[in-house]
């Protein structure tokens, strides 16, 4: 493994996995529905822009594609898409993606609930392309800050 991977291994379990290791199922979901209202208000509150509806389109990717992965521990169906596949149609207005990024959230609220039902331990893993093998607990941790960070680039 090259030493940039390395790197971003670790930087993913610095960041996503460690300071997360001792949640619980209630915490993860009550942070995936926060964040969640704080993207889905701050979508509301941008301009509608080409590059901000591209922006909202790369959040809205990333987190069906997280989605993906993660489904795959309880449906074990091969995840292959890239995020860029799984990006929402160009011609949708600011105001369809601000609602789309709601439906999306709740879905991945979904996820995470299903996954407790189905008794899948928080620790369970799968790989992600940059920061290497994250639990559940670090993939959701990913997907709300992940659309936190992105948020900020929008143009008020």
């Amino acid at each position: 493994m090259k030493l940039s991977q390395r790197i971003l291994h670790f930087g993913g379990w610095l960041f996503f996995e460690r300071p997360w290791q001792s949640v619980d199922y209630a915490t993860l979901h009550r942070l995936l529905e926060q964040s969640g209202t704080t993207v889905v208000t701050g979508i509301h509150q941008a301009n509608d822009t080409s590059a901000n509806r591209d922006l909202i389109r790369h959040i809205i990717g990333i987190e069906c594609w997280a989605q993906q992965r993660i489904s795959s521990l309880v449906n074990a169906q091969a995840y292959s898409a890239e995020y860029d596949a799984l990006q929402p149609a160009a011609t949708l207005t600011l105001t369809e993606l601000a609602d789309l990024m709601a439906s999306t959230r709740a879905q991945s609220c979904a996820i995470l609930q299903q996954l407790q039902q189905t008794g899948i331990a928080l620790t369970q893993t799968v790989p992600h392309n940059q920061f290497g093998v994250l639990s559940i607990v670090a993939w959701n941790r990913y997907i709300a800050s992940h659309a936190l960070i992105e948020l900020k680039k929008l143009a008020k």
